[in-house]
């Protein structure tokens, strides 16, 4: 691929060969130099307004699948430094007027609470889409002039016809869960990042002098601390969430401590958080049809597991959003479902039947790792336990 310094004087010269699109003028104090390409504003011949020109200095496989097109494979000719001609790869889209997201973050800002607000709707539409964006953080985010909030650069994006393949990009370091790897390539990928944007955004609208613990990410929490550690932040932004009576961010805030990429419920704490309540509160599309099961399909998966059809029932049959939420945890961390069945002291059956109602494929879960230790009073008493004896 040709160098990064070629495609930028490339650029900044007066003639640009190009195949099939008739000319661009670009805009010099516009370039900026990205991880996979080289980006600027400019005019094209016969189209109105302004545009970005994404010059690939890197190859990207999905290109025409990503940008349909908008996409130019082998389009703009880079002089190579032995005088030799190379085409790369170029993608041409309308121009979004405004500022990144990041560049008010920790600038003294006093719009924190309109950020907050805009970015949660923006977050709720992602989450109703059929696609995700793969690597959502403030840098990929502009602000227009009425602070509504636009995304931007969809490399990493992932599209239901993308199933079952393996992610190119795993997004940004300090905002994507410790978990995500190539493999983890689905809706929720967006997540994570999409709970920790919210959650510094609400909680610098409620105290800016947040701000002084911004690091140079923009971040006031790191994932690997939420995660598998004990972030004094989080601790202190989940008491003001609680105290200011903001129980949807305080929820949201407490699922950055999630084992799994996935955050079960965060479209309906966004969905109370935008509105005030849950009132009219429906599923996305796809997330119902991921949910919605007939007895006779009901049926017929139980058959096909080899699952009794009469078993006896539990005797707790009710699931909490709690329940829920530690069932999807525990299944997405590759648990089985006997000893997911044991720690939530419910039978395989209702692990099942609930996994099945929440859209969640028990297929790909076959990895063994144990659970961290918990034994029933029965199940010790079948070890010859003595209370006695502790």
């Amino acid at each position: 691929m040709a160098s990064i310094l070629n495609i930028i004087t490339t650029l900044r010269s007066k003639v640009i060969y190009l195949r099939t699109i008739d000319h661009v003028w670009v805009e010099g104090d516009t370039i900026s130099v990205g991880n996979n390409a080289v980006t600027a504003r400019c005019r094209v011949m016969g189209r109105e307004g302004n545009y970005l020109i994404k010059c690939y200095h890197r190859t990207k496989p999905n290109l025409k699948r990503l940008y349909g097109e908008s996409a130019y494979p082998g389009e703009l000719g880079i002089y190579s430094i032995d005088g030799r001609m190379e085409y790369i790869d170029i993608v041409l889209l309308p121009w979004v007027e405004g500022m990144p997201l990041d560049s008010y973050i920790g600038n003294n800002c006093e719009i924190y609470p309109t950020l907050s607000k805009s970015f949660d709707r923006l977050a709720l539409d992602l989450l109703e889409s059929e696609y995700a964006h793969g690597d959502l953080k403030p840098d990929n985010i502009i602000a227009g002039d009425d602070m509504r909030l636009s995304l931007i650069d969809l490399d990493a994006m992932w599209r239901p016809e993308f199933a079952n393949e393996l992610s190119a990009e795993i997004g940004t370091l300090a905002y994507r869960h410790p978990k995500r790897t190539h493999n983890y390539f689905k809706k929720s990928i967006d997540d994570y990042p999409i709970a920790l944007i919210s959650t510094m955004l609400a909680a610098l609208a409620l105290d800016k002098s947040l701000e002084q613990r911004l690091d140079s990410n923009k971040t006031l929490l790191s994932p690997e601390e939420c995660v598998y550690g004990n972030d004094e932040t989080l601790n202190e932004i989940i008491a003001l969430f609680e105290k200011h009576n903001d129980m949807a961010h305080k929820q949201i805030a407490e699922s950055l401590r999630s084992q799994s990429p996935m955050i079960y419920g965060l479209h309906k704490l966004l969905y109370i958080a935008v509105n005030g309540s849950s009132r009219g509160y429906k599923l996305p599309k796809h997330e119902e049809e991921a949910i919605v099961i007939t007895p006779r399909q009901l049926s017929q998966a139980r058959t096909k597991a080899g699952m009794a059809q009469s078993m006896p029932k539990d005797k707790s049959s009710k699931w909490s959003e709690d329940d829920d939420l530690r069932l999807a945890t525990l299944l997405f961390d590759g648990n089985r479902i006997s000893s997911i069945a044991r720690h939530m002291q419910r039978s395989e059956r209702s692990i099942r039947e609930r996994a099945k109602r929440l859209g969640i494929p028990l297929t790909e879960l076959n990895r063994r790792k144990p659970l961290p230790q918990y034994t029933t009073a029965c199940t010790r008493q079948k070890r010859g336990y003595n209370p006695s004896e502790s």
